[in-house]
């Protein structure tokens, strides 16, 4: 029996395409990595988001649309709060 070096796993996805740091919230006053802090309602807002996303995940649905938006809102409070502070 030839060895072939070819194996084929199952792989079980816990996120949705484009969630790779899991559903925590995100917390008040956080920086990002681009240096923007959030406002209190961005945070909110972004939370309630990320928790629909994974509400229709886990109900089996289709959410590339819900992760999309969510991705528009964090650009959206990105730019707002970096031109807040220049």
């Amino acid at each position: 029996m030839a060895y072939s070096g070819m194996f084929q796993y199952a792989t079980v996805q816990q996120f949705p395409d484009g969630i790779v740091g899991g559903f925590d919230p995100m917390p008040y006053e956080y920086r990002r990595w681009n240096g923007s802090v959030w406002s209190r309602p961005a945070v909110d807002a972004y939370n309630l988001q990320l928790s629909r996303v994974q509400r229709y995940w886990l109900a089996g649905f289709d959410c590339h649309l819900e992760v999309e938006f969510l991705y528009r809102l964090a650009r959206m409070f990105d730019s707002h709060s970096l031109e807040a502070t220049l």
